[in-house]
């Protein structure tokens, strides 16, 4: 876990680098940082303001936040350098944990170039392979589609029963005899109207009631 926090240190630093350097090449501080510095200087309101004065509190917040750009490179180039030094072996599981972390924290913020810019530092003698972006006004350019599949085959569902119950043709006249308490002298009849046959009736004497 120690190297995954170093390994991911690492990649914050290349990522801001890589911003301000942007930065540097657009002659622009980053958007963010841009909407601070107008702030500041709509922030700075004289009496009876002319355009000189109003132009040196502009200079004054330009100069003041290419100063803070120039610290910042500073410190993330000397951060880079006091932990890349004396590292241990390279681990592909502490880099690959160091990348989701920073995709978490930066999403789509994090360029493939920092990526490969920590592998390389990390691991210089098997460096990732650069991916160029792809060109849209070219349909050769995208990666190749997977080769379609079979449509999954399922079995065939059996039909549904219905919800009844059908009853052997002997139960209800069980039924008749358990109810029954009275005469055994005629074979009873079922609840559907059909006489029982007399193999199920008690053909001994009735035993005597305990009341």
């Amino acid at each position: 876990m120690i190297l995954t926090k170093t390994y991911f240190k690492l990649l914050q630093a290349i990522h801001h680098v890589e911003i301000l350097d942007e930065a540097a090449r657009r002659g622009s501080p980053p958007p963010g940082m841009a909407r601070k510095a107008q702030f500041l200087t709509s922030f700075i309101k004289p009496a009876a303001p002319n355009s000189r004065t109003l132009k040196l509190v502009e200079e004054n917040t330009s100069m003041w936040m290419q100063r803070n750009l120039d610290i910042l490179k500073t410190h993330y180039t000397d951060l880079l350098r006091d932990l890349s030094f004396n590292l241990t072996p390279f681990r592909i599981d502490a880099f690959d944990r160091a990348i989701i972390w920073a995709r978490k924290r930066y999403h789509n913020k994090l360029t493939p170039s920092s990526i490969s810019a920590l592998h390389s530092l990390l691991n210089p003698s098997d460096p990732l392979p650069s991916t160029p972006p792809f060109d849209i006004t070219n349909p050769t350019s995208f990666p190749p589609l997977p080769p379609p599949q079979r449509p999954r085959r399922f079995p065939p569902v059996p039909p549904r029963l219905p919800n009844t119950l059908t009853l052997p043709s002997d139960i209800p006249c069980l039924l008749s005899v358990i109810s029954s308490s009275t005469s055994l002298s005629s074979p009873p009849f079922s609840s559907f109207g059909q006489r029982c046959p007399p193999t199920h009736l008690r053909t001994g004497p009735v035993p005597p009631s305990l009341n």
